[in-house]
């Protein structure tokens, strides 16, 4: 637990010493369009999933970023996830949790790389996630709930973000959590599609 605090820690550190690294990007400066307020840097979106069946799975995941450059993106989010099975046993648990992660765009517009019409952004994704349980995962066959504890976990990955405007945008990540364990109440890749606007 506590080398799994210090990775935090560091993850946190970082992302913001990347960020301030990319931030001091020099561009050139255009005289007739006028700066952006420190307000006009935030952009707010989410993800949101169902799955039904067997598994029932609603996630919930509100979250707020700030542009630090044109291609870097820092943020905070919150998520709920209402987790229900039913095979073995049934049973039901609710899961609250918080996030950061930075996002970095690779590739600006596919479509200048490749013959195809397309605008789509590819980006690298990197996220500590901390979820409070009420339940161990990793005995799926029990129903008992347990005290409530935190779960951490770092996933890594990408996806491809399409732009809807100057700072929307539609998008889908595959991540991997790569602290995922037996307890986690989801399995590797990690599939979220999200929106910014």
């Amino acid at each position: 637990m506590k080398a799994l605090n210090k990775g935090f820690i560091l993850l946190i550190i970082s992302i913001f010493t990347f960020s301030t690294i990319l931030a001091q990007e020099k561009k050139p400066e255009k005289k007739d369009v006028p700066k952006e307020s420190f307000w006009g840097h935030f952009v707010f979106g989410g993800n949101i999933m169902l799955q039904v069946g067997t598994i029932t799975l609603l996630d919930i995941s509100p979250n707020v970023g700030y542009i630090v450059t044109p291609r870097l993106l820092t943020g905070l989010g919150i998520s709920y996830e209402y987790y229900s099975a039913s095979y073995i046993s049934k049973f039901s648990s609710n899961i609250f949790g918080i996030r950061t992660y930075a996002e970095y765009v690779l590739l600006n517009n596919i479509g200048k790389m490749l013959p195809v019409k397309s605008n789509f952004a590819i980006f690298s994704h990197l996220e500590y996630e901390a979820l409070n349980l009420d339940r161990d995962f990793s005995n799926i066959n029990s129903i008992d709930k347990v005290n409530r504890f935190w779960l951490n976990g770092v996933l890594i990955g990408g996806g491809i973000k399409q732009p809807v405007g100057k700072r929307n945008s539609f998008n889908i990540l595959i991540l991997y959590n790569i602290n995922a364990g037996s307890r986690t109440p989801y399995v590797n890749p990690v599939v979220r599609i999200g929106f910014y606007f």
